[in-house]
């Protein structure tokens, strides 16, 4: 919460969501010792966003003016729907169409 205040104040409400997903991409990253592969794409996808974010909102007079709202829906709503879209199981199992599996001999 502390850290999270000062980044709120060193950098502003226009750069909280560019913070956000660079912290998110990087705690994605740092579950890559017992996370699925998947889920490490899905961390740098945020991290390389994040910073593009933030390097965008940082040439203020350069870049874009960035809608912090329009940022996180792309960001954590359009990433985690990519992310399922791309993980939801294709096939079904075999237990679960009622075929008996088969006994380890």
């Amino acid at each position: 919460m502390l850290s999270g205040g000062v980044f709120f104040c060193l950098f502003g409400p226009k750069l909280v969501s560019a913070l956000l997903a660079i912290f998110y991409g990087l705690a994605l990253l740092a579950t890559a010792h017992f996370a699925p592969r998947s889920m490490m794409w899905l961390g740098w996808s945020f991290l390389v966003a994040g910073l593009g974010i933030f390097t965008l909102g940082a040439l203020d007079d350069f870049g874009p003016k960035l809608n912090p709202d329009v940022i996180m829906v792309a960001t954590f709503g359009g990433f985690h729907f990519i992310y399922a879209a791309s993980t939801w199981p294709r096939r079904v199992p075999a237990a679960a169409i009622g075929a008996t599996p088969r006994p380890d001999v």
